[in-house]
């Protein structure tokens, strides 16, 4: 994407700026400053808006930030593409060379087409059954952990990379990291397998990382804390395009948190920014 630093924007960010006053102007300026990357994840939040004059507005928008910039694949479909390039030769992979660019939705943007109202109902549909599972698995898991911690209060992890450090530890860690393999790559591969690919996929680590973030927010803090990290299930496993950037924007408070988290374990160049702190310093140049 040339020499200019990658920026992506989450869907709050994009909303964000489709309400700015000075939208325009902002615009031109990041697309000076910036090769501008949007994900699969935000399109697809961006259709499921029940609102079609908003929606059809923020679709606009995109397809302006994609004149000067890329779209990447579903979450699914691009790990899956770096598990095959992995599998057909792990001594030779590189993640960062795998391509994983959705051609599709750049061509979609850029023809400027909107979304139905029936569409768009089905794509909400759709995503509501994830989202459900996902909060009913760490809600099923807090009452076991409560009584652990109970009974044992100095066993409770005091951050995010003290939980990771104990899972991987105890060997938990590498076996959600082998079932989310397995689901991925349509067959079961040995711990081994997994792990080999883990050290060499930061897109994989980051994943994991943001799934062990939820861990900790939803089941593991300490119960006079607040919940920080309030990411939810799409935001969780779209910690995945984090490493394809070299910034990233947000404003949802939960989301920043929780990637800072992510980024800090994983991808520590990586730097993750509000859309607050994005805005004041893009006006100020």
């Amino acid at each position: 994407m040339g020499d200019k630093p990658i920026l992506t924007f989450d869907t709050s960010g994009i909303n964000r700026l489709a309400d700015d006053s000075e939208r325009d102007i902002l615009i031109n300026r990041l697309q000076s400053g910036f090769s501008l990357r949007l994900t699969f994840t935000s399109i697809d939040e961006v259709a499921q808006n029940s609102g079609g004059e908003r929606r059809n507005r923020l679709l606009r928008l995109c397809k302006k930030l994609l004149a000067s910039g890329d779209c990447l694949l579903p979450i699914g479909e691009l790990l899956q593409k770096l598990i095959r390039a992995f599998e057909k030769d792990p001594s030779a992979f590189e993640w960062n060379r795998v391509e994983v660019r959705l051609t599709e939705a750049e061509e979609k943007a850029f023809r400027g087409a909107d979304v139905a109202d029936a569409l768009s109902e089905a794509v909400r549909r759709e995503a509501a059954v994830p989202k459900r599972r996902f909060e009913q698995l760490y809600a099923e898991a807090k009452p076991a952990f409560d009584r652990v911690f109970e009974a044992n209060p100095s066993s409770r992890p005091k951050s995010v990379a003290d939980l990771i450090g104990g899972l991987q530890r105890g060997g938990q860690y590498w076996k959600i990291a082998q079932s989310l393999y397995d689901r991925l790559a349509g067959h079961a591969a040995e711990e081994g397998t997994v792990r080999k690919f883990w050290d060499s996929s930061p897109p994989f680590q980051c994943v994991m990382g943001a799934l062990c973030a939820a861990f900790y927010d939803r089941d593991v803090r300490p119960p006079n804390l607040p919940r920080s990290l309030e990411a939810g299930w799409a935001d969780t496993f779209m910690a995945a395009y984090l490493p394809y950037c070299d910034q990233f924007v947000t404003a949802d408070d939960g989301q920043l948190a929780c990637y800072r988290e992510v980024a800090q374990l994983h991808v520590p160049g990586l730097i993750i920014r509000s859309w607050y702190d994005l805005r004041g310093a893009v006006c100020m140049s």
